[in-house]
């Protein structure tokens, strides 16, 4: 079954079907959220100050950062799942189907200037449905996600690995050899440090081209209003000009693509 095509509702079902494996869940209530969020984030500014929108997580987030602590556990509610199912269908899922088509980069389109590719990494894929997304555009590649093990996220996204012949890891450090593409959208801007894991990525796997969609300077659960760089706490804007710089000394060059706000960016070595 195609997780690119299948209507957007049928595909929620069977999302939480697959959840029922490894857990209880209110089944109406996590669409609810699902769809609530979904309308949320397709939403402009105005729009959202007008749904109502359960946001407990998020506080509870920013509280532990005030407190001092990052509360990680927020990844394993049954509230965090249904938001990352909102985020595959109105980002990642939309990422992937625009690089598909020709207007993304004219003449012949992002996904076919990457060809050929053998090996595709797809960084922190939450339940793996970017990462069989993937694998569905790409099918002569050998493509594998991240996630941490012992977790819900890791659990269902094995279960769709062998459904969709994808690889799963809980660390770059289990893979080795150079790598044609990383996909990475909503990632770095979890990791509190990612300029340092950025340089280990690229020191590990020396990818050739990267898609990266990045939102360092938004409020959201797993987002820091700070980041680690070089020894000092700075904000996500300055954060996101580093990251781009770094890239660039790596010797990556931003491909300026037809995709609206540049999303995801186009990351390319050519040398």
């Amino acid at each position: 079954m195609s997780v690119l095509q299948e209507n957007r509702h049928i595909g929620l079902q069977r999302f939480l079907t697959n959840i029922q494996k490894y857990r209880d869940i209110d089944k109406e209530k996590l669409a609810l959220i699902a769809e609530t969020t979904i309308k949320y984030l397709n939403s402009n500014t105005e729009q959202r100050q007008k749904i109502q929108y359960d946001q407990a997580l998020e506080q509870r987030w920013y509280q532990g950062l005030k407190e001092g602590f990052f509360d990680y556990d927020v990844y394993n509610t049954d509230d965090y799942i249904a938001e990352l199912w909102a985020c595959w269908i109105v980002y990642s899922k939309r990422h992937l189907l625009n690089i598909t088509k020709i207007n993304s980069l004219p003449p012949i389109g992002i996904a076919n200037t990457l060809h050929p590719l053998r090996k595709i990494l797809d960084l922190g894929c939450g339940f793996g449905y970017t990462t069989a997304a993937i694998k569905e555009l790409f099918p002569n590649a050998e493509v594998t996600g991240t996630n941490l093990d012992n977790t819900i996220q890791m659990d269902v996204a094995k279960h769709l690995s062998k459904e969709y012949n994808f690889n799963m890891v809980s660390d770059v450090n289990e893979l080795s050899g150079q790598y044609d593409l990383i996909f990475a959208s909503e990632y770095f801007e979890h990791i509190h440090e990612p300029i340092e894991h950025l340089d280990e990525i690229v020191g590990k796997l020396n990818p050739k081209a990267f898609l990266i969609a990045n939102s360092f300077g938004t409020q959201a659960v797993g987002h820091f209003q700070t980041y680690l760089v070089n020894g000092k706490l700075i904000d996500g804007k300055a954060t996101s000009r580093i990251f781009n710089n770094q890239l660039r000394r790596y010797g990556y060059q931003k491909i300026k693509t037809k995709l609206w706000n540049n999303r995801p960016a186009y990351w390319r070595k050519y040398k």
